[in-house]
């Protein structure tokens, strides 16, 4: 495009009772391209300016025979006239007075007469070139206006989202402690805390890749899959499994979390850990024994394909009261500029602090170092102490009648919704709370034996270590699809005021027995003794695939 296409586009008035120079003038600039208007009077420039008439530029003579330059830049003023284009104002001589005055109601630019046709020409070309590149920045400066009002609604959108899923499915518990410090708006890290229908608690300490709205929603597939499983009473190495799988499928491939993901069956009193790219998680009994850690033994979930993938993680027995405390790297990666190790450092302000204090003397080991965090910061902590199953609960005198069963065959089973229906069914019966925890304890240890050793033929022996529990997983939904439809598992409940009864059959080939009580086989030892310890009649029928729990409401 040429200069004289260019300047065809901008619009000048040139306002003049000298019909010489206005002629002149209008014809010099012409020559250059641009779209001439002229007005031989006041009454003339002010009708065209108020019919709103978009300029580019005025030229405007101070001496007018019928008013005055400045009067009409005064009604310019009060009318708002379009664009306020820019005034160049001629004038009869160097009047420092008039000059001020001009200038004071807006004028861009001045000159006298007798005008110099050249420098008229580069005067209304600056000013043109100043006029149009402050209404490109005025118009960039609206796309970004509208650009980040746009941003903004989506963030309030997607902080929405997310504050709804965290409140839909994290559920905050007395005894746990936790603080995100987030790098941006967004956070990447997230705790979730969820207590089972056993009573046992889960809970998930994740840190996303980044930071920011991109790493806030590669944690929503995590969110629900987390807590609806833990809800259930699905065990902890399922739940990683199955988050790791949505994130495989769900994110693109260069997203990934790491994550300290915990059950502490308080029934058991044993801790399960699982970390996956995560600083050491620490477990402190109360009784000032050793530090056990929890190193990270596995990559993020999102980066290893499903049969390469482990899902055990580690475990520790026979604890009772201590404290569980698990860190973001972004701890660890404040502590590296203090010179010791942080794994160090931890270690020796988790030994010096007595419970209680651990988690804000942590948080004071960052405070002088932190400044501005690089990365989102997350620290946590759960008080086994103060874990307790609701226990020593009047019987509620409101207990409905129940009568209920429920038969899964062949694939059904692997849904694992078989004692979640079975808790529906004696929570609309109001069987109080307590009696509920135990309940689902025992329902779910049964129907696992069924499953697992009853119809699946699996040996609990793999279940001992970390290795042989992943052979165990993976050979477990191998067999899954080997069920026939003619394989069953038969839960029935029968509740009165008195006392709550569990029938558990399967089509199993059962267990042997020794004499009438003792069973021999590989049958989980550990679970019927737990059975055993928390029902107040326990028995199983010849050859092993019925067994009858019995938990009563009231004692005599």
């Amino acid at each position: 495009m040429s200069v004289q296409d260019c300047h065809a586009e901008q619009k000048i008035l040139v306002v003049d009772d000298d019909e010489l120079l206005l002629t002149l003038i209008e014809t010099v600039l012409a020559d250059e391209g641009y779209r001439i208007e002229t007005a031989s009077s006041y009454q003339l420039a002010q009708k065209a300016l108020l019919a709103n008439t978009h300029f580019d530029l005025i030229l405007l003579d101070q001496y007018l025979s019928d008013g005055f330059g400045t009067d009409l830049l005064r009604l310019m003023n009060e009318k708002s006239v379009a664009c306020e284009p820019p005034v160049l104002m001629i004038g009869g001589g160097d009047d420092s007075g008039l000059l001020e005055e001009c200038f004071s109601l807006g004028i861009a630019d001045y000159i006298v007469k007798p005008l110099h046709l050249e420098l008229l020409k580069l005067k209304v070309d600056t000013l043109l070139r100043e006029q149009q590149l402050q209404e490109q920045l005025e118009s960039r400066h609206n796309q970004v206006s509208t650009l980040l009002e746009n941003i903004r609604q989506d963030q309030e959108m997607a902080r929405f989202v997310y504050e709804h899923l965290m409140s839909r499915y994290h559920e905050p518990l007395p005894n746990i402690t936790a603080n995100i410090i987030p790098h941006s708006v967004f956070s990447g890290d997230m705790i979730l805390s969820v207590t089972s229908p056993s009573g046992n608690v889960l809970a998930l300490v994740a840190d996303a890749t980044g930071h920011g709205l991109a790493a806030a929603l590669t944690m929503i597939p995590v969110i629900p899959a987390f807590a609806t499983m833990a809800s259930k009473g699905i065990s902890l190495p399922l739940i990683v499994s199955e988050i790791n799988e949505k994130l495989l499928l769900e994110t693109p491939d260069n997203r990934f979390v790491a994550a300290v993901a915990i059950e502490l069956d308080i029934q058991r009193g044993r801790l399960r850990v699982w970390n996956g790219g995560m600083p050491d998680a620490y477990w402190i009994p109360d009784d000032g024994s050793e530090i056990t850690a929890f190193p990270s033994t596995n990559l993020p979930l999102g980066v290893v394909e499903r049969g390469d993938f482990t899902s055990a993680g580690q475990s520790l027995g026979g604890i009772e009261a201590g404290e569980l405390i698990i860190m973001s790297d972004g701890v660890t990666d404040i502590l590296y500029s203090n010179g010791e190790k942080p794994e160090a450092q931890v270690r020796r302000t988790l030994g010096e602090n007595a419970k209680g204090a651990r988690f804000s003397a942590l948080l004071n080991l960052m405070g002088p170092l932190s400044g501005e965090p690089e990365d989102d910061i997350s620290l946590f902590s759960l008080d086994h102490s103060s874990v307790k199953s609701v226990e020593g609960l009047a019987p509620v005198v409101s207990v409905k009648c129940l009568n209920w069963s429920m038969t899964q065959t062949g694939a059904q089973l692997a849904d694992n919704s078989l004692v979640s229906l079975a808790s529906q069914a004696w929570n609309s019966a109001l069987l109080p709370a307590d009696k509920q925890q135990v309940a689902f304890t025992i329902l779910t240890e049964l129907v696992n034996n069924s499953l697992d050793h009853g119809l699946l033929g699996l040996d609990s022996r793999l279940k001992e270590d970390a290795e042989n529990f992943e052979v165990y997983l993976r050979e477990r939904e191998l067999r899954f699809g080997d069920l026939a439809n003619t394989d069953y598992i038969c839960v029935e409940l029968e509740l009165d005021q008195k006392q709550l009864t569990i029938l558990v059959k399967d089509s199993g080939a059962g267990y042997t027995f020794v004499g009438d009580k003792k069973m021999q086989g590989e049958l989980s030892g550990r679970g019927l003794a737990l059975i055993e310890s928390l029902c107040d009649e326990f028995e199983v029928a010849a050859p092993g695939n019925i067994a009858k729990a019995i938990i009563k409401l009231v004692h005599n």
